[in-house]
């Protein structure tokens, strides 16, 4: 006879049992669940990717239009469209958050370069400190104290005493050489086919690999008389010729040749001193003056922040950078920040101006 404690225990093993199945068979249907999820989460497009970027294809950062409407003077109406992205073209080096158009040199922030040289920065910060060490480091390393000794290197001239060749020294000594017919001569035209048995059948020389043929004598020919026409025939022969005209020809001068291809210095001597003339307003009153940028001791004066002020206008003009960017920019180098992979020299920054026209 079963005693109430035993049957107690049974009904609970039979319970514990039957709680068992039923899991184990709606355990299945669970993970089919998360497979399907995963199955549509892998089948749809992945999210955008809003990471900080450098498009070579726009020649832009992807943030460039959240660091233009704040870093630049701009109307409200263009601010808008800037947001909106209907804003119409602006200079390239915006696009780079580059607002001086400076070149590739190990700038901190420097996250990509254009197909001229021209640093994408990660922020228009990071742009403006590079450029006021940049300044600084002419001001102070290499002594270039007036606008004329920094803008000429800051854009030098683009032009020379002859044009600028490419290639090696050996390559431009050696003289020009005609060009090889490749599709129709790989090897060159002196090696086809043709030009090999011309070069063994040349006149005069006998052909190599047979043997001389024996000469056969060769009788001249002997013009015969012919019969004289007679005097009833007269006027039916050959015309008497006419006395031959002399002339004479003119000693006429020579064509003048045509003029060499050198590039003139006169557009760009120009450019440079207008640039200097707008980067010193407020400043100094001559490009050959002291700009007094820093003190002795090295802190930057009003100056500095003026002087890159002037200098993005001529950049990426007619846009320009907001005081307070600069006036931040040179406060990280007063007090030291800003620290960059200097150069062994400072870099050429390239034509201004040129970067203020529309990207195409």
């Amino acid at each position: 006879m079963m005693t109430p404690g035993v049957f107690g225990l049974i009904v609970i093993a039979m319970g514990a049992i039957l709680a068992g199945r039923t899991g184990a068979n709606e355990l299945p249907t669970q993970p089919s669940g998360s497979l399907v999820a995963v199955a549509s989460e892998e089948s749809s497009p992945s999210p955008p990717n809003n990471e900080l970027a450098f498009r070579p294809s726009e020649r832009a950062v992807t943030n460039w239009r959240l660091e233009a409407a704040a870093n630049l003077d701009l109307k409200p109406d263009l601010k808008t469209k800037l947001a909106d992205g209907s804003a119409p073209e602006v200079p390239r080096c915006v696009k780079l958050n580059n607002y001086w158009c400076i070149k590739r040199a190990g700038w901190a922030g420097e996250i990509a370069a254009d197909s001229e040289g021209h640093v994408a920065f990660a922020s228009a910060l990071d742009g403006a400190v590079a450029a006021a060490i940049l300044v600084r480091r002419y001001y102070q390393e290499y002594n270039r104290h007036s606008a004329s000794a920094i803008l000429s290197r800051w854009a030098p001239a683009q032009c020379g005493g002859m044009t600028a060749t490419v290639g090696t020294k050996r390559q431009r000594a050696a003289p020009a050489q005609p060009e090889t017919l490749h599709g129709i001569a790989p090897l060159g035209i002196q090696n086809t086919l043709r030009a090999r048995w011309l070069a063994a059948h040349r006149r005069g020389f006998p052909n190599r690999g047979k043997a001389l043929a024996a000469s056969a004598s060769v009788v001249p020919s002997r013009p015969l008389a012919l019969m004289r026409a007679p005097e009833i025939a007269v006027g039916m022969g050959e015309p008497e010729r006419s006395t031959p005209v002399r002339v004479r020809i003119a000693a006429l001068e020579f064509p003048t040749p045509p003029p060499r291809n050198i590039v003139s210095c006169l557009g760009d001597s120009q450019r440079i001193r207008n640039y200097t003339l707008r980067a010193i307003e407020g400043i100094a009153a001559s490009p050959e003056e002291d700009l007094n940028l820093f003190a002795d001791n090295g802190t930057p004066s009003a100056n500095l922040a003026r002087l890159l002020e002037n200098m993005a206008k001529v950049e990426i003009g007619p846009l320009g950078a907001r005081s307070e960017l600069v006036a931040a920019a040179v406060g990280l180098i007063a007090r030291g920040g800003g620290a960059k992979k200097s150069p062994a020299e400072p870099p050429e920054n390239g034509t201004p101006g040129a970067d203020s026209r529309p990207s195409q």
